[in-house]
């Protein structure tokens, strides 16, 4: 029997946070495999630990007890930099509800940021770019700054910028909340880019 690891595992994960003498548990011993290729979705009340636990499994934020493992291996000071950084260049991509993109650069700088952080060639960025402009359907807008854009659009960049490393898992915290039915559907259908 041929056994598939999990690409990512939580294991008892919690955050509490403290204020003065009351505690507030974001999570509480969260268990839950990740295979590749699978789509999970985390539904909850506002205020109900979601984005906290996104945060958590993206080094955004640091556990109060528990632990990840990353394609069998377990993430040791994940959430502490400089393995943090490292921890997310190399596993994770993230969409935020408020994109967090740079205002002052254009959409293929945007998106080719992340591969120059990873040192790779100009020409391999400008194939990447070129490509993740067109699956998101943004051609033409590729010298616009995010002022310059709609919300659905910039939403579109975000997600692109996600995508652009091929990151083993996508975290996403509500990314299709400002596209219509139909992109929304076209954007999260699997696919694959060239490595």
């Amino acid at each position: 029997m041929n056994e598939k690891i999990p690409i990512l595992q939580a294991r008892n994960l919690s955050r509490i946070y403290e204020k003065g003498e009351e505690k507030v548990r974001a999570l509480d011993g969260v268990d839950f495999e990740l295979y590749k290729g699978e789509m999970v979705a985390v539904m909850g009340a506002s205020g109900s630990g979601k984005s906290t636990l996104l945060n958590v499994l993206g080094a955004l934020d640091s556990p109060t007890r528990g632990g990840i493992k990353i394609n069998g291996r377990e993430a040791k000071n994940y959430h502490v930099e400089p393995n943090a950084t490292k921890y997310r260049s190399q596993n994770i991509g993230f969409v935020f509800q408020d994109f967090n993109l740079l205002k002052d650069l254009t959409v293929e700088d945007n998106l080719a940021l992340p591969l120059i952080l990873k040192n790779m060639e100009d020409e391999v960025i400008s194939q990447k770019v070129e490509e993740i402009i067109q699956l998101v359907g943004l051609d033409g807008r590729q010298k616009h700054r995010p002022v310059e854009l709609s919300g659905g659009q910039q939403q579109r960049v975000a997600i692109a910028r996600a995508l652009i490393t091929s990151p083993a898992v996508l975290l996403a915290d509500e990314p299709t909340g400002n596209l219509d039915y139909n992109t929304s559907v076209e954007i999260l259908e699997p696919h694959t880019q060239t490595g």
